[in-house]
């Protein structure tokens, strides 16, 4: 019975440890697969435009917190054609942006 304290604490340690990689909720990327730092992302809800968010360098973005749920994303990035696409919470939505 005292090994299970121990073993208890380690498993629980890994969990928590574990819990703070989740993947982004969006993906920019070219038509390589490179990703796009730097690139702007607005969700848009039927009522509602949330403010753009950029993406990080390595292509990627977590949506914040929102009031009403999203159905489409505005992705933007200099020297790229704009994309609207329909958000379907996959994560990470992939976007590919065309130049």
């Amino acid at each position: 019975m005292k090994w299970m304290f121990p073993v208890s604490l380690m498993i629980l340690c890994g969990l928590i440890a574990g819990c703070g990689s989740t993947p982004p909720d969006v993906l920019v990327v070219d038509r390589s697969g490179s990703p796009i730092a730097g690139a702007k992302v607005e969700p848009v809800a039927p009522s509602i435009n949330y403010n753009a968010n950029t993406t990080d360098k390595k292509g990627e973005l977590n949506l914040p917190a929102r009031v009403q749920e999203v159905k489409w994303l505005d992705v933007s990035a200099p020297g790229f054609k704009k994309a609207h696409v329909d958000y379907t919470g996959a994560k990470p939505q992939r976007v590919v942006l065309d130049r």
